[in-house]
């Protein structure tokens, strides 16, 4: 293999999860509207996915964000309890370096 690395199609779980919602989301809105399975439909169709799918994925960004946040206060807080630091003190919290995301 040469020194170059090989391009790769990079997926993210959030892209393939936005994009089934919007998916989804356009089938229904469709569906409703009585122009699923025409060329007009399947432009709004597309429409919907691509604009769904952006913005499925940025509120699943952060509540993947939100999550993190509460999980690192919740470690926070049980550090805290064994400690029984206060509140407000300083408390050194142990990162485990085989956590991956």
């Amino acid at each position: 293999m040469s020194t170059q690395q090989r391009e790769r199609v990079e997926i993210s779980w959030v892209q393939v999860f936005g994009s089934a919602l919007a998916a989804v989301t356009s089938a229904v809105l469709l569906s409703t509207v009585g122009v699923a399975g025409t060329i007009i439909g399947a432009a709004i169709g597309s429409v919907f996915a691509t604009a769904g799918s952006a913005v499925y994925a940025h509120y699943l960004r952060m509540t993947r964000a939100g999550v993190a946040a509460a999980q690192a206060a919740a470690a926070e807080r049980v550090n805290r309890a064994r400690t029984g630091a206060k509140p407000h003190q300083s408390v050194v919290l142990q990162i485990d370096d085989n956590f991956s995301n």
